[in-house]
């Protein structure tokens, strides 16, 4: 997402099936954030895999953002675990 010429926001989703996506990454710049830009981008990129097909997303939640996440409807599935020395969880969503 762009604010004029300004990278507001980023996204890596990875198809896996025809059906099933990852998103690796969700990136908003510290200035911009809790501004509605995330919202606004998942939205965004759901609507865009619907049109292609995809019935479900799933991720690996840092754990200071899982109830943004949850927000967005998308639930936990599973024990916490750490990467990247940083905890996590694992969580999808059907967006069919």
């Amino acid at each position: 997402m762009f604010a004029g010429t300004t990278l507001l926001g980023c996204a890596v989703v990875i198809p896996e099936t025809t059906s099933i996506c990852k998103l690796r990454q969700l990136a908003i710049a510290a200035n911009a954030q809790q501004q509605g830009i995330g919202r606004a981008l998942m939205t965004a990129i759901e609507q865009s895999l619907q049109t292609d097909g995809v019935t479900k997303i799933h991720l690996a939640a840092r754990s200071n953002v899982i109830g943004f996440y949850e927000t967005l409807g998308y639930v936990t599935e599973g024990e916490p675990f750490e990467s990247v020395g940083i905890p996590h969880i694992k969580m999808w969503k059907s967006i069919r």
